[in-house]
């Protein structure tokens, strides 16, 4: 009985302590604070913690300055109401919503509940715009997302840059949940970690680690463009992918000219991708792909596989177990690479026949078991 009513005090005592170092401010649209938000955000960081509700259901974001830049001295969390806060652009020319940290004390930035939609460049070309811009001079920050939509937007989303000579660690700086990419005509997510420092000897990948969760990517273009970093995605879904205008890169799913990077996908699903441009689905220079329990059907390029990867150190390789390739192109290519490959059904592959349907790798090692072909061209 004893034990049940101290419990019931550390309850209430932790109830007051987040109360007493936390601030709330409910910001409605067309409001004074709401025109005035950045310095409403910035000049509230005085407790552990500030929270910023958006409880209305739209905000017109066009009414705002060109450029949103908050300073982040403290975890600052912006959350829309329980049925989705619209953010519209309204197509309108926009900067951008920058996050700059630079404290060293791992401040947590956590966006929930919000739509962000019609967001344009009134079909010009600007180096450095997009939706949201997270800048850290350490590697001891978090950026955050959970149930947020980014919709029918012309112009790109996000860009993390990081520049820090911090080594490795095993934390996660951002982790996105439950979220959904729709209909987005450029760049999803730019990754740039250390850019001009980059020792591509080293295992850098392990300097930015970014964590999806439950989310679906529903006919976009160029998603993920990362330098030294580690991506993950688990119960994520892909659909109908394609390389966006940006003539510098090539960009469909995933691109990246530097080496030490990883990137993993357990329980997704691939299907329905037709990619019209003579590009794969991945184009890596060095890699650790990891694939577990994951399903690629009807997935094509007009390039004739879907994975290029080449130039893997000794460290990277690629690991495919309990997934499924159905109705596909021809899988891998690029030399040098070390397979393996356990448990999986490959079925349907290839559509061009002077093209070997699994892998064209010379110069590789492959270590194949208990995985079945079926009908490979």
């Amino acid at each position: 009985m004893l034990n049940k009513y101290l419990f019931k005090i550390c309850i209430i005592a932790l109830y007051f302590y987040i109360k007493a170092y936390s601030k709330e401010i409910i910001i409605r649209n067309k409001s004074e604070n709401f025109n005035n938000i950045i310095e409403v955000i910035n000049s509230n960081q005085i407790d552990d913690k500030l929270i910023v509700r958006l409880v209305d259901s739209y905000y017109d974001m066009s009414v705002l300055n060109y450029n949103i830049e908050f300073s982040i001295i403290t975890d600052v969390i912006i959350i829309g109401n329980e049925n989705i806060t619209t953010l519209d652009y309204g197509y309108d020319r926009r900067g951008q919503i920058r996050f700059n940290y630079s404290s060293n004390k791992f401040e947590t930035v956590r966006l929930e509940n919000l739509r962000f939609q019609h967001y344009s460049t009134n079909h010009e070309f600007i180096q450095g715009a997009q939706i949201i811009y997270i800048f850290s001079t350490t590697n001891k920050f978090r950026f955050d997302m959970e149930n947020c939509i980014f919709s029918d937007n012309l112009y790109r989303l996000i860009q993390y840059d990081i520049i820090s000579t911090s080594q490795s660690q095993s934390y996660i700086q951002s982790s996105i949940s439950n979220c959904t990419f729709k209909n987005n005509q450029e760049r999803l997510f730019r990754i740039a970690h250390n850019e001009n420092k980059i020792n591509e000897a080293n295992d850098d990948y392990n300097k930015l680690i970014i964590k999806m969760n439950n989310c679906t990517f529903i006919n976009n273009k160029s998603l993920f463009y990362p330098e030294s970093s580690s991506l993950y995605f688990e119960n994520c879904y892909f659909n109908n992918i394609e390389k966006d205008s940006d003539a510098n890169t090539q960009i469909v799913l995933y691109y990246s000219t530097k080496l030490s990077k990883l990137l993993s996908f357990k329980n997704c699903f691939f299907e329905n991708i037709k990619i019209q441009s003579k590009i794969p689905l991945i184009d890596c220079k060095g890699l650790i792909l990891e694939i577990e329990n994951t399903k690629f059907s009807n997935c094509y390029s007009n390039y004739g596989y879907l994975f290029y990867i080449y130039n893997q150190n000794q460290n990277e390789y690629i690991k495919i177990n309990n997934s499924t390739f159905t109705n596909t192109s021809s899988i891998f290519h690029g030399d040098f690479l070390r397979y393996e490959i356990s448990n999986s059904i490959y079925e349907n592959i290839g559509e061009k026949n002077s093209i070997p349907a699994f892998s064209d790798s010379k110069y590789s090692s492959f270590n194949i078991i208990n995985t079945t072909f079926r009908n490979i061209e």
